[in-house]
């Protein structure tokens, strides 16, 4: 498409993330991609570059990829929207993280929403990578398959948690200021070439392997298994807590903890204050249930999925020698206040009935 001035933000954190902006890179092959992350500082650095970039070129499009939006960010964001639109360009914002209605609704009127919403009748999960894929170019073979394995990386569907290559280098290549620019000319240029791994990349894993496995040992040696009273007395849930370093990939981490112990959830938090937030969906129902979406609300600009989310520390860590006890002590309250809401809820629910 030969369509002069579009931006694309994209998250920089996952495959998804990263094949979305190839595709949008392959639809629109002049456009600039800018790849950034969660948390309000990020997304005030987005807000300043959308307004510099629509007051300063010509009426093009502007596109949000794999960025979900919680109460923290949102505003700003819209206001971004808002700035563009009255600017005269196109805004499309696509995603499949949980919005709320309200969200939708206002964003709506400034913005094209293409999102993934389970009471849209789809018959399958949608990532973000298969869903640029089918609005913008759904014919495009290369775009299909890189569709296919952002979905396989999101969705992991084996008794086994996958750990592919890729996503522990992204994770690499964003935990060291010094390589993160390769996560444009080693990972985004070759994937929109159709080339998914390099000698340079082989290079990287072979470097980064031993340093991600010991780190990975570290957190799972280290890591509290704590058990949380459900309505099921006889069945208390038990979560994972485990610290881990910003280079290491924290759902493959979550993921071999959940492979490997007995838990229904998985959280891991680094020294910089993120948390990431798993549900063991091959355990019990009780496991089903549990949204990771509302306990990520707990937290510190916290949104996601139902079997996957995040957010940040409102602890800060920096600030305290008590990084440990500090973070399990917020993150057991978090998981508690989860519970306590949830059967309130349920009580009023009762109630009204």
């Amino acid at each position: 498409m030969g369509i002069e001035n579009v931006l694309v933000f994209s998250h920089e954190q996952d495959v998804d993330g990263l094949f979305s902006a190839a595709i949008l890179k392959i639809a629109f092959p002049k456009s600039q991609i800018v790849l950034t992350n969660y948390g309000l500082e990020k997304m005030l650095q987005v807000k300043e570059k959308v307004t510099s970039f629509v007051n300063s070129n010509d009426p093009g499009i502007l596109i949000m990829a794999d960025i979900g939006i919680n109460d923290a960010s949102y505003s700003h964001l819209f206001n971004a929207m808002a700035t563009s639109k009255d600017r005269g360009w196109k805004n499309i914002w696509v995603d499949h993280h949980i919005w709320e209605a309200r969200q939708i609704k206002e964003m709506s009127s400034v913005c094209e929403l293409v999102l993934y919403r389970a009471d849209r009748g789809y018959e399958t999960k949608k990532c973000t990578a298969e869903l640029c894929m089918e609005h913008f170019i759904p014919d495009n073979k290369l775009a299909k398959k890189l569709a296919a394995i952002a979905h396989r990386t999101d969705f992991p569907d084996s008794d086994r948690f996958p750990i592919p290559p890729l996503t522990g280098l992204i994770s690499y290549y964003n935990g060291f200021p010094k390589l993160y620019e390769r996560l444009y000319s080693v990972i985004l240029e070759n994937v929109i070439r159709g080339i998914l791994w390099t000698v340079e990349m082989q290079d990287d894993i072979i470097i980064s392997s031993k340093l991600i496995e010991e780190s990975q040992a570290r957190s799972i040696e280290e890591m509290k298994v704590v058990e949380f009273g459900t309505d099921d007395k006889t069945n208390p849930l038990k979560a994972a807590i485990a610290k881990t370093e910003g280079f290491v990939n924290r759902s493959v981490l979550l993921g071999r903890i959940m492979d490997d112990y007995n838990v229904g959830l998985a959280i891991a938090y680094t020294t910089d204050g993120k948390v990431s937030i798993r549900r063991n969906m091959h355990l019990s129902a009780q496991v089903h249930n549990l949204s990771c979406n509302e306990i990520a609300k707990e937290f510190r600009e916290g949104g996601g999925h139902e079997g996957a989310a995040g957010g940040f520390l409102k602890v800060r860590l920096e600030e305290t020698d008590q990084v440990d006890e500090k973070a399990n002590k917020e993150i057991v309250e978090a998981i508690s206040n989860y519970f306590r809401k949830a059967k309130q809820n349920r009580l009023e629910k009762g109630l009204q009935k």
